[in-house]
């Protein structure tokens, strides 16, 4: 699962990094775009494919913003696709007709095949919204209130029945009880709120049912000792001492004595002769973050001394409500051993190296020596060579050198792939030390491990017990830290700063072997130059331009499926061209993809396969 986890991110990275190469003043709509997927992967090719087509438009009209409102139907659609079936296809088009939209639009709901409909890829996302119309007006009245209050427990009510404490557990309950606020778990709209938002929280809404007092949402943690968060109506955030002040009778049902806690009773009875005379190594502290007390002496001035312990380093990420995916990669930039993350997949690299960036991490002196020797080895290429540099050479260069020396060129591929990777682990790695390891100086935490163990006065841990109430230490750090006293918000969106150039980074080589690969693609020059077969080299090279100018002439490229000229019955993609032995790797199928085959052809019966495939059979 992680596995595919990270797959699909870097999916998203690739998507993303082709978005701003396009549109580099819509980062912020990129990224919410496609965060929009509730999969996480499955429809990153049709969110893209519709930025592209959606967002010049829109930016044209000064309403580019606009664009997120075609994404947010996206997470609907994957809840309820399966509602609709062959019969809807004419009343999603009356619904659009009737509000009297173009013709063209008319034509691409016209335009779907019944058994297309459950395939989001046949629907054009302008016209989501009257799929969605149409399987929500479907519902009556009281099926919709029925379904709300199905998704709903009552876990508490007042003697008086005035005040109700629900469970809310399903998007339709919370629109329902929610009911005029301004909380973004009631969007009818965009229910992928509700499930981001009690991901690690259950959802609880407390109601008055004689409306003197407003309504309350509150998110209890899953995890034990993290804090409480209540909400009100205006989706203003605050916390369970204003609860209790608003709703006093709910005190016992919380079960927490702010402001005196058994832990704080416990440290502010702590004298200096007892904790000096105390072996403290078997006692059972009232808190299992509490890893020790102790006595400290500065210019004559004794103070009682605790040591705070997260009870795993990672925990530490816990005091926030962290992304799964920021905190799996806080915690592999952290590891012991760490270079794990694939910040910069390989499918990256070897565009930048088609494209020509790569040739800024060869030397001046590796350029020049290439140049000369792919002049002598490439004839086709020498007036070019002559007058450009290889960074400005066209991608078929790239391309070929690619293909005649695979070995040599994937090395540099691979090497500066593992070299920027190193770069982006150590600006997340610095980033994190200069935002977050004096969290606690403020309030007279000071750190002995890094992320783990922290060393606080006993007047101090207590101050901030009692300015943080909560049953847990840990959730009166987590209070802590989540408040307007720390100017630090949560970590979030890492994996930017992994395209960020860290402040430091000439201190360390991280690109030290790249050099030694670009020596090696030269070596490999030199032995093809000195081979005594090099007339057949030349003659190879020969054939292979010469059939490259071919399936240009034609309009074909690698990985595209085109109508075979001699069948229109059957397709075919050519997967590779293979420069060695003069041969294309070519997949022929029926056009139902059912049957596929593969061949090898030479240059030369490529196009018998073309113009008679029969007789290749």
């Amino acid at each position: 699962m992680k596995l595919f986890t990270i797959i699909s991110e870097g999916r998203k990275e690739d998507i993303k990094k082709q978005l701003l190469t396009k549109y580099p003043e819509a980062e912020t709509l990129i990224d919410a775009a496609l965060r929009s997927d509730p999969t996480g992967s499955k429809y990153l090719e049709y969110i893209n494919k519709y930025f592209d087509d959606l967002y010049p438009i829109l930016k044209s009209w000064g309403r580019e913003n606009e664009i997120l409102e075609y994404f947010d139907n996206i997470g609907w659609w994957e809840k309820n696709y399966n509602k609709l079936s062959v019969d809807d296809l004419d009343s999603i088009y009356d619904d659009a007709k009737a509000d009297n939209k173009s013709s063209s639009l008319l034509s691409s709901i016209s335009s779907i095949k019944p058994e297309q409909i459950r395939d989001i890829n046949s629907w054009d996302i302008r016209l989501l919204k009257y799929v969605r119309d149409y399987v929500n007006t479907k519902k009556s009245r009281r099926e919709i209130e029925r379904e709300a209050k199905a998704g709903a427990e009552l876990v508490y009510e007042s003697p008086n029945k005035q005040v109700l404490l629900f469970r809310i557990k399903t998007h339709a309950a919370s629109c329902y009880y929610g009911a005029n606020t301004r909380w973004c778990t009631t969007s009818k709209d965009s229910p992928g709120h509700f499930q981001r938002e009690t991901q690690n929280y259950g959802l609880y809404y407390l109601v008055d049912r004689t409306r003197q007092r407003p309504k309350l949402a509150i998110q209890i943690p899953y995890r034990k000792g993290s804090p409480i968060i209540v909400w009100k109506e205006n989706d203003d955030k605050t916390n369970l001492t204003y609860l209790l002040d608003l709703y006093p009778e709910m005190e016992e049902y919380f079960g927490v004595e702010l402001g005196s806690t058994q832990t704080t009773t416990f440290l502010e009875s702590l004298t200096i002769p007892e904790v000096k005379e105390t072996s403290w190594w078997n006692v059972e502290y009232p808190d299992t973050m509490i890893d020790g007390v102790r006595v400290m002496s500065e210019d004559d001035k004794e103070g009682i001394v605790v040591t705070l312990k997260f009870e795993d380093p990672n925990d530490f990420w816990d005091m926030w409500e962290i992304a799964d995916y920021d905190k799996s990669l806080i915690n592999n930039v952290l590891s012991y051993y760490g270079g794990s993350w694939e910040f910069h997949d390989r499918y990256t690299t070897d565009e930048d190296w088609s494209e020509g960036y790569l040739w800024r991490y060869s030397t001046k002196e590796q350029d020049k020596e290439i140049k000369d020797l792919a002049i002598k080895l490439f004839p086709q290429y020498r007036q070019q060579l002559l007058t450009t540099k290889l960074e400005d050479m066209p991608p078929h260069f790239n391309n070929f050198l690619e293909t005649v020396f695979d070995r040599a060129v994937n090395d540099i591929i691979s090497e500066i792939t593992m070299g920027r990777n190193r770069e982006s682990e150590a600006s997340i790695l610095n980033y994190l030390k200069d935002e977050y390891s004096n969290i606690f100086n403020n309030v007279g935490g000071v750190a002995l491990n890094l992320f783990y163990k922290y060393a606080f006065s006993r007047d101090s841990l207590v101050k901030l017990l009692k300015a943080y109430p909560s049953d847990t230490i840990f959730g009166s750090l987590s209070a802590y830290v989540n408040s307007d006293a720390v100017a630090v918000d949560a970590p979030y969106d890492l994996n930017e700063l992994a395209y960020q150039i860290w402040d430091n980074r000439d201190e360390e080589n991280y690109y030290e072997d790249v050099e030694r690969r670009f020596d090696s693609l030269i070596e490999a020059m030199i032995d093809k130059l000195s081979d005594e077969d090099i007339g057949d080299f030349q003659e190879r090279n020969e054939k292979y331009e010469k059939f490259m100018k071919f399936l240009d002439k034609r309009g074909m490229g690698l990985g595209v499926w085109y109508t075979l000229p001699s069948d229109d019955q059957f397709i075919f993609r050519i997967d590779d061209i293979v420069f060695n032995n003069s041969t294309v790797e070519v997949t022929v199928t029926p056009r139902d993809k059912s049957v596929p085959k593969k061949y090898s052809p030479t240059f030369e019966e490529f196009i018998t396969l073309l113009y008679n495939y029969q007789l290749f059979r």
